[in-house]
């Protein structure tokens, strides 16, 4: 099972950009990010792994339970 925790907020050029961790078995498996802009899409980062074209959370999650 994959759960996320609030992690904190970063403003750089007066944008928001929430930061999620996404855990899976105690173990932080991915960073999930969202910025404040509009049309501003998920972001998945785990390693090597990026990919930032999720439109809403439960996506960007049944991607994460995959990795």
């Amino acid at each position: 099972m994959v759960t996320i925790t609030a992690r904190n907020d970063s403003y750089v050029s007066g944008k928001r950009t929430r930061l999620w961790d996404v855990i899976r078995d105690g173990k932080i498996v991915a960073q999930m990010s969202k910025s404040s802009e509009a049309f501003a899409k998920y972001r998945i980062l785990a390693g090597p792994v990026y990919r930032n074209d999720f439109t809403n959370q439960s996506a960007a999650l049944a991607f994460c339970e995959a990795l």
